[in-house]
């Protein structure tokens, strides 16, 4: 078990690798805004290895209980209005390298500061 833990993380590290500017931890900043996408459906997808669905979804827990948020269920191209433009966003959620990753881009291409989250993403 802890050779499995240390090997899923040893698998995010190098996922990560060349994409790590764009990776960030809440503790960087001083109060980031979460926009959590698409969380709702990944549970039910079995083709994920649902105790790493169990794991992100921990994490998405805790960021809901620390941290202003929103969830975004739909295309993540969309900016949603409660979205603030004066504070550091974190984008997370399912999944990192294709809609984390779009809403982060559609967010920086209309001037606000975001990036992914480092916690509660599932790549």
């Amino acid at each position: 078990m802890i050779r499995e833990a240390f090997l899923d993380r040893e698998i995010e590290f190098v996922l990560r690798q060349g994409k790590r500017e764009d990776y960030r931890t809440p503790e960087e900043f001083d109060k980031p805004f979460f926009v959590i996408v698409h969380s709702a459906g990944a549970r039910n997808n079995p083709d994920l290895d649902q105790s790493l669905v169990e794991k992100v979804m921990r994490e998405i827990r805790e960021i809901t209980q620390n941290y202003d948020h929103i969830f975004l269920d739909y295309a993540p191209s969309t900016i949603l209005p409660e979205v603030p433009r004066d504070r550091p966003i974190l984008v997370c959620g399912f999944y990192g390298d294709v809609c984390v990753d779009i809403q982060r881009q559609t967010l920086r291409s209309q001037g606000y500061d975001a990036y992914i989250s480092d916690k509660g993403t599932f790549l």
